[in-house]
């Protein structure tokens, strides 16, 4: 099966319309500054978030993602965190076999 990707460079805080929703999307602000918050609200606001598309989200402190996004799981590396989101609403999400219920589990 072939794979597809493209690189649009684009200003995260007005990305402007999506050519097509993303299923994921990797977010790497710069620390303390609270832009990923900004962003994803604008990713949000012109369609570039597939329904149930993936967020993995770097950042250096608690964050506050918009309504319509929910934290799965967060994973802490020294000062950094990495939190993965799910767009949708939780309730209407669908299952996904590859999730065996132990993310977050720590190791024995």
């Amino acid at each position: 099966m072939e794979s597809q990707s493209r690189i649009l460079p684009r200003d995260a805080r007005r990305p402007g319309p999506a050519p097509a929703p993303c299923t994921l999307v990797f977010l790497d602000p710069p620390y303390g500054r609270n832009p990923g918050e900004i962003a994803l609200t604008a990713a949000m606001a012109n369609g570039w978030l597939a329904p149930e598309a993936l967020i993995v989200w770097e950042e250096s402190a608690p964050v506050s993602p918009p309504a319509g996004l929910t934290i799965l799981d967060e994973r802490r590396y020294g000062d950094t965190v990495i939190y993965l989101l799910r767009h949708g609403d939780p309730a209407s999400m669908s299952a996904h076999p590859e999730d065996d219920g132990t993310q977050g589990a720590a190791d024995p």
